[in-house]
């Protein structure tokens, strides 16, 4: 497997994930198994240069894309390419295979968006620079 830049899959994204709507400043990062298929993206988007945050979504087609070494080059893209102390993911809180992702990242959950994703909940993830040094 292997973390490649592909601003082409929106389309791919969009179909995996019912909330999301691509947006011009986008960066999409895909993970690719055998014969170069798509197994997983993260889309970031929504970057502040001046607080120094940006917000992710990450869309998969089988679980079994999430090795510490993918794990690695998706985290420290933004931390490490963009200078960023702040990530954020906005989840589904009927989507617990996402939640449990973020959370066993380091993401930690900081709120709720009550009807964020109408008609369910949307969970507030952070993860900060700081917090993700074992990533780093």
């Amino acid at each position: 497997m292997r973390v490649v830049a592909d601003d082409s899959l929106t389309s791919w994204l969009e179909e995996r994930i019912d909330h999301y709507t691509t947006q011009s400043d986008t960066r999409i990062m895909a993970v690719l198994g055998d014969n170069d298929k798509v197994l997983a993206v993260a889309a970031y988007y929504n970057w502040s240069q001046h607080y120094r945050s940006i917000d992710v979504s990450f869309a998969a087609d089988t679980p079994k894309w999430g090795t510490r070494h993918i794990m690695r080059s998706l985290i420290t893209y933004p931390f490490e390419q963009l200078d960023c102390v702040r990530v954020t993911a906005l989840v589904m809180a009927t989507n617990h295979r996402a939640r449990r992702l973020c959370e066993a990242v380091g993401f930690v959950e900081e709120g709720v968006a009550r009807q964020g994703f109408y008609p369910d909940d949307a969970v507030i993830y952070g993860l900060l620079k700081s917090e993700a040094s074992c990533w780093l």
